[in-house]
């Protein structure tokens, strides 16, 4: 778990809503609830949504719904290997987060290709899953495992 996750935590469990938490934190109510569902406080987004209006929050966080959904492998621009596969809805959006994240570590932006498309939220989180396993299988390390062992 992160310093972060343990802020978060200990707002919501005194009670706050979430545009309190949000608000002290900097962060999005919608990241906000994503890190409330990550550490099982709740089981949805639409649940920090209920409990918060609960508590009498007005802010609330953006729920997954179904569409167009890009699963996209990134690798580095140095030796051409996985680094990390991810989901969005918002592929452009996405893609400069992803840029902005690893461009300093390589001293370049790093290579993002789209690899496939799904309907649905569910989908894709099934689908982005699997192909971290696979490439976790092949023996790369990706930074979608070790983001996942800091929080832990």
């Amino acid at each position: 778990m992160t310093a972060g996750d343990d802020r978060v935590l200990e707002l919501w469990l005194d009670g706050r809503t979430l545009d309190e938490t949000s608000e002290a934190l900097g962060k999005t109510p919608t990241s906000i609830a994503h890190k409330l569902v990550r550490l099982g406080l709740c089981n949805s987004r639409e649940d920090v949504n209920s409990e918060n209006l609960r508590r009498g929050g007005k802010l609330s966080a953006r729920l997954e719904t179904d569409g167009d959904y890009t699963i996209y492998l990134i690798r580095s621009p140095i030796t051409n290997v996985p680094i990390y596969v991810g989901q969005s809805q918002n592929f452009d959006k996405r893609r400069k987060a992803h840029i902005k994240r690893f461009e300093p570590m390589f001293g370049k932006a790093p290579i993002i290709e789209e690899i496939g498309r799904v309907g649905t939220y569910r989908h894709a989180r099934d689908e982005e899953r699997r192909q971290i396993a696979a490439y976790e299988g092949m023996g790369f390390t990706l930074f979608n495992v070790q983001d996942r062992e800091d929080c832990q």
